[in-house]
């Protein structure tokens, strides 16, 4: 049956897609061949791992009883002291993130010369959408001038920024340590939620990987990244934990800080709905432990409505967003792969008349659009091997799934709506973000090719900084 189930869902999915493509085929503008070929690629990307997703769920959702990973680590390895190194990992999360503001400063040294002190030139990173929040931050949302288009983004940030500026002086100090701080935290929060199904130096891996990838060091600027990838990070936390309400709640806050925490509903039901078939089969009351969880799903899209409700008492409509994103940045939903072809369009006709442009801005997002769906492909790919009963001399056990359907189910809602922009600038910022990214990169490498990773990240992240010092199109 659920083998049944699983071949007709692949099979609707995969319809559903191939009439979304043929549409676009026959309305979308400025097509060429190797465009084409690029939006089919990245369609097909996306069919082969939706395809696992469905799986991997349908799998989920049989009532079939998780494997207890700390039963098979032994008492020795659960000892808290080893096992939750917190204050350790914060602290070291804190450093990696200073070190990136001396980086910066040093190659601000290297392309202009002698500068006056690091603190002096933190207005390197005063840029892209950093002045926006800043500017909410200090004068909430206008209605004049061009700082009334900043109602487009979203106001928890700037929230958080302004209160905590009582502590820092103003809100440029504030915002950047809001930033470096949350991500931090989202970094610990990271490594306990993969705590939940790996060993400890996968756990560490994956945090390791969140912080190497190429745009990573965009956590240190004043912008909801950092705090959004906290949110969605303790979300998954507290669902994992069968915390719903916490999960729901914090949820709810993400989605009060970028419009893709709305997508937080899509991993959270993952989890409830397995956890629900576990209950029927275990206990056969499933409904009196489901509906109330369930009804905590609706506090999700409550930090949308927030925001909605803001955009109504300012400007007097819900939705003005939406047309300032239109009519000022030529932005609105559209599909992932039509993203794929018009990036590739910009990055042939940069690629010689505006090199900056071409490997600041539309390589990044190209290795980003592809890179991201084929490591999660890659790593899903894997069946997770967890360590044997090494105090009790049993066998090891096996997951039937290296990567968590709900985690899976997360980022395929993420990557269909946050890449679909009409108007994408900042792929490798928003998909870096998406922590399952990183989950999926430790397990890739779990066997064997860690470090080689690390060093071709280090490398890109190196080169992606300095092009962002230098003023290249880096947001």
């Amino acid at each position: 049956m659920l083998l049944k189930w699983t071949r007709w869902l692949t099979a609707a999915f995969w319809a559903l897609l191939l009439a979304a493509f043929g549409y676009w085929l026959t309305t979308a503008r400025e097509l060429t061949a190797v465009s084409v070929a690029m939006g089919a690629l990245c369609c097909l990307l996306f069919a082969f791992l939706g395809a696992q997703g469905i799986d991997a769920a349908l799998s989920s959702f049989s009532g079939a009883p998780e494997t207890d990973l700390e039963a098979s680590l032994g008492r020795r390895s659960l000892r808290r002291s080893v096992r939750h190194p917190v204050l350790r990992l914060l602290l070291t999360l804190l450093a990696v993130r200073l070190l990136v503001y001396v980086a910066a400063y040093l190659m601000l040294i290297l392309q202009n010369g002698p500068q006056s002190g690091l603190l002096e030139t933190l207005s390197l990173w005063l840029k892209g959408d950093a002045p926006h929040y800043l500017g909410i931050a200090e004068r909430w949302y206008v209605t004049e001038g061009d700082a009334r288009f900043h109602i487009v983004f979203f106001p928890l940030y700037p929230i958080v920024t302004r209160l905590c500026s009582v502590l820092f002086g103003d809100t440029f100090r504030s915002g950047l340590v809001v930033s470096a701080v949350s991500t931090a935290v989202g970094g610990v929060l990271l490594y306990e939620l993969a705590l939940m199904d790996m060993d400890k130096r996968s756990a560490l891996r994956a945090v390791a990987f969140s912080m190497l990838l190429p745009a990573a060091f965009l956590y240190n600027a004043p912008m909801s990244d950092g705090l959004f990838f906290m949110l969605t990070v303790l979300t998954l936390f507290f669902a994992r934990k069968k915390w719903y309400a916490c999960a729901c709640a914090t949820g709810a806050l993400a989605s009060f800080s970028r419009v893709l925490g709305v997508m937080l509903l899509v991993p959270v039901a993952v989890e409830l709905i397995g956890d629900a078939a576990r209950q029927k089969r275990e206990t056969g009351r499933w409904l009196s432990y489901t509906w109330p969880r369930a009804l905590s799903l609706l506090m999700i899209p409550l930090g949308l409505l927030a925001y909605l409700f803001i955009n109504k008492s300012v400007t007097g409509d819900a939705f003005t967003f939406l047309r300032y994103q239109k009519e000022h940045w030529s932005q609105g939903m559209g599909f992932f792969f039509n993203t794929a072809s018009y990036q590739t369009n910009y990055f042939l006709a940069k690629f010689r008349a505006d090199p900056p442009a071409a490997l600041g801005l539309w390589l990044p997002n190209l290795a980003f659009l592809f890179g991201a769906p084929l490591v999660m492909l890659f790593a899903g790919r894997k069946k997770r091997a967890l360590p044997a009963l090494a105090e009790e001399g049993g066998a090891a056990a096996e997951q039937p799934y290296a990567i968590r359907p709900s985690y899976l189910a997360y980022f395929l809602a993420y990557y269909a709506v946050g890449m679909g922009a009409t108007w994408l600038l900042s792929a490798p910022r928003y998909l870096t973000a998406c922590f399952p990214l990183s989950i999926a990169l430790s397990e890739l490498t779990r066997k064997r090719g860690a470090w080689a990773w690390y060093v071709l990240f280090f490398a890109a992240q190196a080169a992606y900084l300095w092009a962002y010092v230098a003023g290249w199109p880096v947001y």
